[in-house]
């Protein structure tokens, strides 16, 4: 909590093996110490030195060098093995001052990360200090608001390959000198409010987020038809419709545009035949999907997020190499299309999630199709009435089907989902007809979470647990009186097991004790649960290492156990945990 460093740290003695230094939290602190004599360090970081208000020329330490002061003819380098140089959260910081100019000096010659974070009172950035820093490739400048422009010199790093600018909101333009950066890559530039134009530059990737006062694309991306890959659009509120001239950037292969509220117009993608990955998210004002979608025939991922889509099978897209596609928050989406016409849907696919599509009334048609598919995913879709046939889903891996009130069956065709592992049926309120027969057979099946299912049941589903299952989850409902003995009790090889919201149960079963393999136990939201079973009962689960008690009033928490008469029922356990932190 000094406001002075030590003498000797400022003085040069510090060991000149030193490799990494780091100021963090000295929030009393006015100066850094003297550094870029020493041979080998390699990394500096000051962070959170809120007096901090001048990086001086102490900090280069060019009086502590050997023969500096006599020297006529050698060269001296200063920090001459750093490598990364971090100034974060400094906001005091005005003024980082540069060395003199003086040709028999090399500062930073092998930097290749440089980070300024939020010092929101610097003014300027001396990074290009004599010819610059030739090895620096990475260059992040971020929340330093009164930072009007950037070095003119940056041509001078040659190597530099990602540049990152965020909520510099003083800065008005890029520097003349950028299009020199010949090795540039990537460019993201983040809650700029005043940067209106991007420069001429050759690069791979580019990333535009918060741009309040843009109305259109900055035209310098038109001319990146044949080196863009990469573009990434987000929060432009300004922009109503792209330009024509996106459907130009043939070399593109991901494509994101996201939360541009105003957006109502995306151009034809029909030349953008290498698109591999296309995400739209929280565009409300978009009304269809771009269109020429059919040409991209290298899409692999398409993720369709918080638009108001409502599509029609005539105007959807044939992706024949799809693999992942994701469909989220689309409130007025009512179909989704997988093929078309007489297509025979997306051989290809892998992984398909939707989720809260409030009118979706039923899954993509011809879904049995698709053989590759290893992930289903669908969670929050009230008015969802059918799952298609799963007989063909032979690669079927992992089945989950959350809060999908509309069902009233399960879908036929699982045993023959022969490599499925993890099945999820969860908060399905008006599910009534469960057809589990050929569960046993799953030999892959090692998690199951199933349960909170009509509350017109008085009973747990009819299924036979496989015998290698090792996770099960169980959420109960209000008419259920116990625990699904039949479906449990033979489960030698359960490793973990949660119990929730069995709201009827007061005590938890005898059988419970035949769970040898049992590590984990977690019960859950049982509100009128009052006792354990029997302590010789709880002594057989010899593995048990763990155990939760979550929201179950009657036991308690940590007072309510330690005191009450379940105590002794437990303590033996390694670790118990409850609503009120560790037990144990």
């Amino acid at each position: 909590m000094g406001s002075k460093l030590a003498s000797w740290m400022m003085n040069g003695l510090l060991p000149l093996n030193l490799t990494e230094i780091g100021l963090i939290n000295c929030e009393e602190c006015e100066q850094v110490p003297s550094l870029g004599h020493l041979p080998n360090l390699r990394l500096v970081e000051f962070s959170s030195m809120y007096k901090l208000k001048c990086v001086g020329v102490e900090f280069y330490g060019y009086n502590h060098v050997n023969g500096a002061a006599t020297s006529t003819k050698k060269k001296e380098t200063l920090f001459p093995a750093l490598k990364s140089l971090t100034i974060d959260y400094c906001p005091a910081l005005i003024k980082w001052e540069e060395l003199p100019t003086d040709e028999k000096v090399a500062v930073f010659p092998c930097l290749e990360e440089l980070t300024i974070s939020s010092c929101r009172s610097l003014e300027f950035i001396p990074i290009t200090l004599g010819k610059g820093m030739p090895c620096l490739r990475k260059l992040q400048i971020q929340f330093c608001q009164k930072l009007s422009s950037l070095p003119t010199s940056l041509e001078y790093c040659i190597s530099l390959q990602e540049l990152e600018i965020r909520g510099c909101h003083g800065l008005t333009s890029l520097p003349s000198g950028l299009p020199s950066c010949t090795s540039l890559k990537e460019l993201r530039i983040e809650s700029c409010d005043n940067l209106i134009s991007l420069a001429d530059l050759d690069i791979s990737r580019l990333v535009m987020k918060g741009w309040p006062k843009l109305k259109s694309l900055p035209q310098q991306i038109q001319h990146l038809t044949t080196s863009l890959t990469s573009l990434e659009i987000e929060s432009l509120d300004g922009v109503e419709a792209l330009p024509e001239w996106l459907g130009n950037l043939t070399s593109l292969t991901h494509l994101s545009i996201k939360e541009c509220k105003n957006l109502m117009y995306m151009p034809s993608l029909h030349r953008v035949v290498g698109l591999r990955e296309l995400l739209i998210d929280s565009c409300q004002a978009l009304s269809s999907w771009p269109s020429g979608l059919e040409y991209c025939t290298s899409l692999r991922r398409h993720y369709l997020t918080s638009n108001p889509l409502s599509q029609s099978d005539s105007d959807a897209p044939t992706l024949p190499l799809l693999e992942d596609l994701t469909v989220r928050s689309c409130s007025s989406l009512e179909f989704i299309p997988i093929t078309q016409g007489k297509g025979k849907g997306m051989t290809c696919l892998r992984n398909l999630e939707i989720k809260d599509c409030e009118k979706l009334s039923s899954l993509p048609t011809r879904l049995e199709y698709c053989t590759s598919l290893q992930e289903l995913s669908i969670q929050r879709c009230p008015n969802l009435e059918a799952i298609p046939n799963l007989d063909n889903l032979t690669s079927l891996r992992n089945l989950s089907i959350r809060g999908c009130d509309g069902l009233t069956s399960l879908p036929s065709g699982l045993p023959s989902c022969k490599s499925l592992s993890v099945l999820t049926i969860k908060s399905c309120h008006n599910l009534k007809y469960l057809r589990m027969e050929g569960l046993r057979s799953l030999t892959s099946l090692t998690f199951i979470s199933m349960g909170a299912f009509s509350e017109e049941l008085d009973c747990f589903p009819d299924f036979e647990l496989p015998s290698q299952i090792r996770v099960l989850n169980i959420p109960g409902w209000p008419k259920l009186k116990s625990l699904p003995q039949q479906q449990i009790q033979h489960a030698t090889c359960l490793e973990e097991l949660y119990i929730e919201s069995f709201d009827s149960v007061e005590a938890l079963p005898k059988w419970l004790g035949n769970l040898t393999s049992l590590s984990t136990l977690r019960i859950n939201q049982c509100k009128n649960l009052v006792s354990l079973p029997a302590v010789e009962v709880m002594q057989r689960l010899t593995k048990l290492q763990s155990l939760v008690i979550d929201e179950c009033p009657h036991l308690g928490g940590r007072s309510a156990l330690e005191n009450g008469p379940e105590w002794h029922k437990i303590s033996h356990i390694p670790h118990i945990y409850g609503s009120y932190n560790i037990l144990k």
